[in-house]
């Protein structure tokens, strides 16, 4: 086990990767370069994460969508079963679990 302490005031790369293979040439004016397979590989990775990052976006804004719909059902099954519950004649009690049957074959 090393029992070195990495120096706080060195930056940590954001491009760990890409640093790890970088080399000049003279051609780009001593310009850092990578080599091309790796650059391609590297927009390959992105091109699949921008796509599942927007595919994940779509799915939780469906999920919460589909929340909304289900906490609106059951108000409605909450309030049917308390009309149930709070009819004063048969007359009323009637129409509640008519109501109740109607929320509770909605579908969501």
């Amino acid at each position: 086990m090393s029992d070195h302490i990495p120096d706080a005031t060195k930056m940590i790369s954001d491009t760990p990767r890409t640093d790890k293979i970088l080399f000049s040439v003279d051609v780009c004016d001593g310009e850092d370069v990578v080599n091309i397979e790796f650059a391609r590989q590297l927009e390959g990775e992105l091109n699949v994460a921008n796509l599942q990052m927007e595919l994940l976006t779509k799915s939780n804004f469906q999920l919460r969508e589909g929340r909304l719909e289900l906490k609106q059902r059951i108000k409605q099954l909450e309030q049917a079963g308390d009309a149930i519950l709070n009819a004063n004649n048969d007359d009323e009690e009637y129409e509640a679990m008519k109501q109740w049957r109607k929320a509770k074959e909605a579908k969501p």
